[in-house]
């Protein structure tokens, strides 16, 4: 079993089950290419000092590059916790499985940056080693939440998202990072390296979460408040807040099918209100942007500083926005599915504008994600820019990809997007 060091109760084992067998989509790849002997026994790369530079200078925005701590207020979507990478490698041997970790996610970046065929011998060199610690690791960990190893998994999910080839491994990896969270007492993610890393992997947490469409730990309320008792949110935490539900929601709908008469129909409305919770907290975001943007006094500080970031790069976009309308067209998309459900209930709510998918409200949804998106490709934002953007592309590709020539300027966009994506070396399937 494994012991929680807070208050000495057991983890359950299906989360170490669970975090086990996230491992095995990860590593088919690295099976298969040791056995075309492409692989060498041994690893000599840079040292892990070297691929922190090089994931800070490239990974991180220029503005946060400079900063000597952690900003538990900044509005990092992606990769928050790359920030404390430094501290965490310093009290970690050269073998230990963060150093490997560490090794791949630089190489990865290198690799990104085409500098010749090399980086790629180098990455699945480091990758390799890197996996097979993790795994020795995970079986033998015994004492809770270690943030060496969760982020070594978070530098593993991170290089794999940015590799055709590997990226179904990362959705496996956070998958098991979520579950060694979960094992835990919030309370533990209240201050801190641990808080660091909760605030900086929770929005990813998220985006994966809907992914798969299961529902995470992340929606409850105890995971809502109490690691921000001491460290007050940022805008983009407060917005993971008011829509952490919505992965158990697009879960109850996956499997409404199975239902049949009533329940099916209970099912429907009880799902369809939890939607239309999320859409009025939306609502809400959507008029306090805008009067933030307008540089009211009045406006709510809640979401004033996602207008308006406290950072020393003036030019740094907010792609809060681009997530409010994102979560947004998830939800009016979903609500649709729940028609044939529901065609005696709420005809008023279902066919009123405010619910209805229509060309036009989509086409001004993925207006405002798109211009976001653009935004984030700017120099200064570094590999973050595009990998934030990652998430409300796939859903705003795939809403206009299922609708065909209705809103094919959109969708026209939406693919020299995802091309430019690509360009940067992420993978965006």
């Amino acid at each position: 079993m494994w012991w929680l060091s807070l208050g000495g109760r057991f983890i359950p084992q299906q989360s170490k089950r669970l975090c086990e067998r996230s491992m095995e989509t990860a590593t088919r790849d690295s099976t298969d290419l040791q056995r075309m002997n492409i692989i060498p026994n041994t690893i000599n790369s840079d040292a892990p000092e070297i691929c922190i530079a090089v994931i800070v200078n490239k990974f991180l925005p220029a503005h946060e590059q400079y900063r000597s701590a952690f900003n538990s207020n900044a509005d990092q979507v992606c990769g928050g916790w790359v920030k404390i990478l430094p501290r965490l490698t310093d009290g970690a041997a050269d073998g230990h499985v963060l150093s490997s970790a560490v090794r791949a996610f630089g190489a990865t970046i290198l690799q990104s940056s085409s500098q010749g065929e090399s980086i790629n011998f180098r990455f699945l060199e480091a990758y390799t080693v890197a996996l097979g610690k993790l795994q020795v690791n995970i079986s033998t960990h015994h004492d809770g939440f270690n943030p060496n190893l969760g982020a070594a998994i978070l530098c593993l999910a991170m290089a794999e998202k940015m590799l055709v080839s590997f990226h179904h491994g990362s959705n496996a990896h956070f998958s098991g990072f979520s579950a060694l969270i979960s094992s835990c007492h919030p309370r533990m993610f209240a201050s801190g390296i641990l808080h660091s890393i909760y605030v900086g992997c929770r929005p990813i947490l998220l985006f994966n979460a809907l992914d798969t469409q299961t529902s995470t730990f992340l929606g409850r309320d105890e995971w809502k408040v109490i690691p921000f008792e001491q460290h007050a949110p940022s805008a983009m935490q407060n917005l993971i807040t008011d829509v952490a539900t919505l992965p158990s929601l697009l879960q109850g709908l996956d499997c409404i099918s199975s239902l049949r008469g009533e329940m099916a129909r209970l099912r429907a409305l009880e799902i369809e209100s939890g939607l239309l919770g999320v859409l009025q907290r939306l609502s809400f975001w959507k008029t306090a942007l805008c009067t933030a943007r307008q540089n009211q006094p009045h406006a709510s500080n809640r979401v004033k500083d996602c207008i308006y970031p406290s950072s020393t790069s003036s030019t740094m976009p907010s792609i809060v926005e681009a997530y409010v309308s994102t979560f947004e067209l998830i939800c009016i998309i979903e609500v649709q599915k729940l028609r044939p459900y529901l065609e005696n209930e709420h005809q008023v709510s279902l066919e009123s504008s405010q619910l209805n998918a229509t060309d036009g409200r989509i086409s001004d949804l993925t207006s405002i994600m798109f211009q976001h998106i653009e935004e984030s490709f700017q120099f200064d934002m570094g590999l973050h820019g595009p990998a934030t953007a990652i998430f409300p592309l796939k859903v705003a590709y795939e809403v206009l990809r299922t609708r065909g020539e209705r809103n094919r300027q959109q969708l026209e966009r939406s693919r020299r997007l995802i091309a430019m994506i690509r360009q940067k070396g992420f993978s965006v399937d």
